[in-house]
């Protein structure tokens, strides 16, 4: 019985965890970042990409992606949620999946499925 009683409490810990690690990321995600690093190329001179997220509730919200240059067909609105310090971007039928590898109020990388990593910086 005491067993079941620590794994019950073990679990707790961790779903209430994860839970608040999410709500973290997202305050921290509100507001406004520059793209420096797009799947491990630097950006290129002459290009930006600005993403804009409003924070929702519980790991979620919308957003405005909007670029220059050579992301010039980069501006759209987009939703997301955040579970796990995982982030799924939806933008009309595209569907985005990125891990939040590092994050602080100044920079936050997210790594792709396909192991590239994009960098972002506050403005």
């Amino acid at each position: 019985m005491k067993n079941l009683f620590f794994v019950l409490i073990a679990a707790l810990t961790i779903g209430l965890t994860s839970c608040s690690k999410d709500r973290r990321i997202n305050k921290k995600l509100e507001g406004s970042w520059n793209v420096t690093v797009y799947e491990n190329v630097v950006m290129p001179s002459g290009s930006s990409l600005i993403l804009t997220f409003n924070k929702g509730s519980n790991g979620s919200g919308t957003g405005t992606s909007a670029g220059t240059g050579y992301f010039i067909l980069s501006n759209f609105t987009f939703i997301y949620d955040i579970v796990d310090e995982k982030m799924t971007m939806t933008h009309g039928t595209s569907v985005d999946k990125y891990t939040i590898s590092d994050y602080s109020s100044s920079e936050i990388t997210f790594i792709t499925l396909q192991g590239k990593k994009i960098v972002m910086q506050a403005q």
